[in-house]
């Protein structure tokens, strides 16, 4: 996709959506302006390119770190005003680290999108990092992190465990979070180089979503953020953002990891390496995990737990960066019924491959994938981080499209996609089985060899990338996107039985809600 921004520092509608401008600011801060006037309400939303996986070894943990500290205080504010400023202007705020991105937001009444933007400029640019404060910090730090490893399922110690042993040259072997010896012992002249190396205008994009004139929007950005500098590159890799992480590279056989701990039940872990968001393969990723795993339809909770009642619970997990990602299939059980589930879920991946899903799951799944997705939209917030993200991933045209990309997403794409990334070579597995349970005595893998032979006729293996043919993108065009209609009054009628209905049309998305209320009650 061609760039969608003009860089000559000016503010230019864009053709992508009706009410959506973009600019680069002459310091290369990008700025995404969309007009939403359905409500009175406008959100300020700076996503930073930094996240885990662009940290040195030795700051590993410190996109965390630095994102709890930018609210403790600046020359302007104690760390107690940020909070206080935003409440007394009937604002929320949250923020939020990732593998790739560390982002900021704060929603407000639209008459007080100037208190968000000067709140997040002071923060990001002029926090102090106090000593004291930083070295309490640490230990919340350290404690946030330790909250995991109690937490057998989901995004707990075995997703820790998993990716440490799943990925040997890509960074998301290492937590988020980092590790405890990094947070409490990186002095603080590190942590201000990695800031100040990371924190650069022109890596980041600044959102402004809402009931806002888009001139005086990008004035107030521009007065804010237009003239902050770029710092000198930091001269030592070891404190400086890495400007290109390593990808992993392919796998010759499975892996097993096999634990025993304080639990009552048993897990798996099943971890795929995944398509990365410039692959173009988003959307068919979106269907595949709703095929497995999204309603009572689908076919982990059809097949595995109704069926053959091998699993209480489970889930498909995806995390997707522009290189690279992960796909992880989570199972919850006990000792007894553990391989078979294996067994089970490596056989549907199978299944998927071969022959694809059936009609009815294919149409579910994209239904499922929209619906998603014109939910998120329907929030400045969510219109916000939808646009961050895919600007950050560089693919800003999704923040529209998706939807296409999703129905054009067919049985072959999704066949061609199962063989390429569920592989037996490919597979990452983690057991975690309580204390005093032989696996051998449940049929269980006990290493990686075991799990191979187990796996053969079931997952395939496999080298090199076959094509996995996707239909064209097809221009976005302001006529067919979606855009921020204008705030609409509530039409009352009165049926003949005396039913009130109030009805209010917004025709922003193609979503209909609909609440029904009776006199009464205890």
């Amino acid at each position: 996709m061609p760039c969608p921004y003009t860089p000559d520092g000016n503010l230019h509608p864009s053709p992508l959506s009706r009410g959506l401008h973009l600019a680069v600011l002459p310091n290369g801060m990008k700025v995404i302006i969309k007009e939403d006037h359905r409500v009175p309400v406008a959100v300020c939303n700076v996503w930073v390119k930094v996240g885990s996986n662009r940290e040195p070894q030795k700051l590993r943990g410190w996109s965390h770190g630095i994102e709890h500290m930018l609210f403790k205080g600046t020359a302007r504010r104690d760390e107690g005003d940020f909070a206080r400023e935003v409440a007394c202007a009937g604002g929320t705020t949250n923020a939020g680290t990732g593998y790739e991105t560390t982002n900021y937001h704060i929603t407000v009444p639209a008459a007080q999108l100037p208190v968000a933007v000067d709140i997040l400029a002071d923060a990001l640019f002029h926090s102090s990092f106090e000593p004291g404060s930083l070295d309490a910090e640490r230990q919340v730090l350290v404690h946030e992190n330790h909250m995991y490893d109690d937490i057998p399922f989901g995004f707990g110690v075995t997703w820790r465990w998993g990716l440490e042993l799943a990925f040997d040259r890509s960074p998301y072997a290492n937590p988020i979070g980092g590790r405890d010896e990094n947070l409490l012992e990186r002095d603080r002249e590190e942590i201000l180089a990695f800031w100040r190396s990371a924190y650069r205008p022109d890596n980041m994009t600044c959102v402004l979503c809402g009931d806002l004139d888009p001139r005086e929007a990008f004035a107030l950005v521009t007065e804010k953020f237009g003239g902050l500098e770029n710092p000198a590159a930091e001269s030592d890799p070891a404190v400086s953002i890495v400007p290109a992480p390593l990808k992993e590279e392919p796998h010759k056989a499975c892996r097993l990891r096999l634990e025993h701990g304080d639990i009552q039940r048993a897990y798996a872990k099943l971890i795929f390496r995944g398509p990365g968001e410039q692959d173009g393969l988003s959307a068919v990723l979106s269907v595949v995990r709703r095929v497995l795993n999204d309603g009572r339809s689908c076919r982990l909770h059809r097949v595995v737990r109704e069926q053959l009642k091998l699993v209480d619970d489970h889930t498909v997990m995806t995390e997707t960066g522009p290189r690279e990602g992960i796909i992880i299939i989570d199972l919850e059980t006990d000792a007894a019924r553990l391989a078979a589930a294996l067994h089970a879920v490596g056989k549907i991946l199978n299944d998927l491959g071969r022959e694809g899903a059936t009609t009815e799951e294919m149409e579910r799944a994209r239904v499922r994938v929209r619906r998603a997705w014109l939910m998120g939209e329907e929030t400045v917030q969510g219109q916000a981080s939808t646009l961050g993200h895919n600007d950050a991933m560089g693919d800003l045209e999704s923040s529209f499209d998706f939807p296409d990309q999703v129905d054009a997403v067919d049985n072959m794409a999704l066949k061609a996609f199962c063989r390429r990334y569920f592989r037996r070579n490919e597979l990452t597995c983690v057991i975690y089985l309580p204390e005093g349970t032989d696996p051998t005595r449940h049929g269980i893998p006990a290493s990686a060899v075991e799990l191979e032979r187990f796996l053969d006729g079931t997952l395939p293996t496999g080298e090199g990338n076959a094509p996995i043919t996707v239909a064209a993108r097809r221009a976005v065009s302001g006529r067919d996107a979606r855009g921020g209609g204008a705030d609409q009054p509530f039409e009352v009628h009165q049926l003949s039985g005396g039913t009130e209905v109030c009805l209010r049309r917004d025709t922003t998305l193609p979503l209909v809600a609909m609440d029904l209320s009776v006199i009464g009650g205890a």
